[in-house]
């Protein structure tokens, strides 16, 4: 009797945990900031597992993942080409940090989902 209680807190515990599991799918705005130079980007993403596909506006190549709280994807711009690294926070944005590839430039992003 225990072991059928005890499987089934662990079915129910495994459960709620997989609903908890953070999504980044959907539409986005991204705003980055480097040196002053400030952009605004739309994205579209659907999330496979630790896989993020889809793309940017403006932006090609694109790939990406999803690892607990952390997202990272990279792109090619018009000019250079960016990757990104972020945190899903708990209000739902993901916040981070941008580098500019070709120029070894820093820079802040802060991605919102559109409701």
């Amino acid at each position: 009797m225990q072991t059928r209680i005890a499987a089934a807190l662990l079915c129910t515990l495994s459960t709620a945990a997989l609903a908890q599991a953070p999504s980044v799918n959907g539409q986005w705005n991204v705003h980055i900031d480097v040196a002053g130079n400030e952009r605004d980007f739309s994205c579209k993403w659907t999330q496979e597992d630790k896989k993020l596909n889809g793309g940017c506006s403006e932006m090609t190549e694109f790939s990406g993942s999803v690892d607990g709280s952390n997202v990272t994807w990279q792109a090619r711009g018009d000019q250079a080409s960016l990757k990104f690294t972020g945190k899903l926070n708990a209000d739902g944005t993901i916040t981070g940090t941008v580098n500019v590839i070709e120029y070894s430039i820093d820079g802040d992003f802060k991605a919102t989902p559109v409701k």
